[in-house]
């Protein structure tokens, strides 16, 4: 991460690289849910697709939108490590958990 000097001398540098780098996380996030739901199919909307960790334990951050400034080998393990879900099987799932069903 650039310094607060160095970000403001090159402001318009860091904003597009940043834009960039958003961009190619939005496509690499596509590709992995538009195989849709695990659990349904589902794949109309990618906004209404998640990624859940099957093994909450081994998590070590939230997959989301906003993972583009992560290490890309650290985004990738991180998604080896969940399905794809709409929200209502992911809200489902996690509700049974909560309630030992």
């Amino acid at each position: 991460m650039p310094s607060a000097k160095q970000y403001q001398l090159h402001k318009e540098y860091y904003k597009k690289y940043q834009e960039t780098q958003r961009k190619e996380w939005e496509k690499t996030l596509a590709k992995v849910k538009s195989k849709g739901c695990k659990i349904c199919g589902y794949n109309k909307c990618l906004g209404a697709l998640s990624l859940h960790h099957r093994k909450p334990e081994e998590k070590i951050f939230a997959v989301n939108n906003s993972c583009f400034r992560k290490n890309k080998d650290m985004l990738k393990k991180e998604i080896y490590k969940c399905d794809v879900l709409c929200v209502r099987c992911h809200a489902e799932l996690h509700w049974r958990e909560q309630h030992d069903e």
